[in-house]
């Protein structure tokens, strides 16, 4: 691989894996090949580790969508400090009261988990994170705060459709 990358190979191979993980959940590489553009041997090169050959993004967009997956998605959003949360159907009317009260309760699980590994010496180590679980918390607070965000996307889209037909 070229020396004056950002990353450190490792990281680079972990795209390889994480392509190498999206080919085998859409069903291999012949079913890459009918689900997107470029033949099963590119698809192949794109999830090999000795190739300085990356899956482009349209062929990552195509292999998601099937695999309901982002596994590609994933491995850049973490490469680059993000974190790629779904954003929950939501069909109907939502339902504030359960949108508030999910936000209430994962938020205040969370501040809850923190506060216990603060109370001993001020800092959280990584024996704390992990055995109070504080990421899987954190994680939790983030999807219903998605939701409440998808909830709240849908009434906007909702006005502005009336809005339109209003013209």
């Amino acid at each position: 691989m070229i020396s004056t990358r950002t990353f450190a190979a490792q990281d680079y191979l972990g795209l390889k894996a994480a392509t190498r993980l999206l080919n085998k959940a859409v069903g291999g590489l012949e079913a890459a090949e009918s689900l997107s553009r470029g033949d099963h041997s590119t698809h192949g090169r794109y999830q090999s580790p000795n190739t300085d050959l990356f899956i482009p993004v349209d062929v990552v967009v195509d292999l998601e969508c099937a695999a309901e997956v982002p596994f590609v998605t994933r491995a850049l959003a973490a490469l680059n400090g993000h974190l790629v949360i779904p954003k929950p159907p939501v069909h109907g009317d939502p339902r504030w009261l359960g949108h508030m009260a999910a936000v209430s309760k994962e938020c205040g699980d969370a501040i809850a988990r923190l506060a216990v590994a603060l109370s001993d010496d001020g800092a959280v180590s990584a024996d704390e994170s992990r055995r109070l679980s504080l990421r899987r918390e954190v994680r939790e607070a983030m999807e219903a705060l998605a939701a409440l965000d998808k909830a709240l996307e849908e009434v906007e889209r909702a006005e502005a459709r009336r809005m339109e037909g209003a013209l």
